[in-house]
């Protein structure tokens, strides 16, 4: 097994210059299925001011993993995939848009498998060839990790979220924040963001909303203004006993409003006038 951590070809991008970086893994298991998968971890950037490597966030699944029978049938499909499958393919070309230069880097997942056989019928003759027979398959799979974004005066690696993992996200979290459009605030509509972050163990800070003091309370500190977002977020990043009954206080609350407690109020306000048009429809 064989495992490096690789360059790719540097690439100019202004007065810049960019160089993916990855890790690479290559290993055989037994004689028959071979493994390959690279993982984008970070880039170098060459500029006028001098050097830094930038990490890209890890994002769960960002490998990609060829697994192959190499006999000779699949030989030459192992060579080529390994060939291009470099680091250069999991940093995506770069392109230019209002003024700035963007990079795309993706994890791309490949699986290929292929099989083969031969035998005899019982009541084949002596000397009569075997019957053989082979077979193959496989699938290719995407999934952005990043953007790097890139103007003359900075380059920022702006992460793609997975959101299968943003429960995660919230509860590592001090401080999560939500707003609201000035509609919903308006129609006194919430947020689901509020209750996705209240359940999974997180503490939420949120502009003002009339409505999450109907439905939480105290449990959610509001602010009006940006100056008093900044105080709230000072506030309870040092205060961390402050915090913890206010987020107990909240998650209570949301155990009472999941989509199937919703759905099953909705059903029920709907009862009279459900029951009214079935008794209507029964006396004419």
């Amino acid at each position: 097994m064989g495992v490096a951590l690789l360059q790719g070809s540097p690439r100019t991008v202004g007065e810049k210059t960019l160089v993916p970086v990855a890790l690479i893994a290559d290993f055989v298991l037994g004689s028959r299925f071979e493994f390959f998968w690279a993982r984008p971890v970070a880039v170098r950037e060459i500029g006028p001011h001098g050097e830094r490597l930038m990490a890209l966030l890890p994002v769960p699944g960002a490998e990609r993993r060829l697994r192959m029978q190499t006999t000779d049938m699949l030989k030459g499909m192992a060579e080529n995939l390994k060939s291009s499958a470099s680091v250069d393919v999991v940093f995506g070309d770069t392109r230019e848009t209002q003024g700035k230069a963007i990079i795309p880097v993706a994890s791309v997942q490949y699986a290929f498998g292929a099989g083969g056989g031969e035998g005899t019928n019982p009541g084949q003759g002596e000397g009569q060839k075997a019957a053989s027979g082979s077979g193959g398959g496989g699938s290719v799979k995407a999934r952005p990790v990043a953007v790097l974004e890139v103007t003359p005066e900075d380059t920022r690696v702006l992460p793609v979220m997975d959101y299968t993992r943003l429960a995660d996200v919230y509860a590592a979290s001090i401080v999560s924040l939500n707003d609201h459009h000035a509609s919903m605030a308006a129609e006194g509509f919430l947020n689901p963001r509020v209750f996705d972050i209240l359940a999974s163990g997180g503490f939420c800070i949120s502009d003002a909303n009339p409505a999450l003091t109907k439905v939480f309370g105290d449990a959610i500190p509001q602010y009006s203004m940006a100056t008093g977002l900044r105080d709230l977020v000072d506030f309870f990043v040092q205060q961390p006993e402050k915090r913890q009954p206010l987020m107990e206080r909240g998650r209570r609350v949301t155990a009472a409003h999941t989509w199937l407690g919703v759905a099953r109020r909705l059903l029920r306000g709907l009862e009279p006038a459900w029951d009214a048009g079935t008794h209507s429809r029964k006396t004419k």
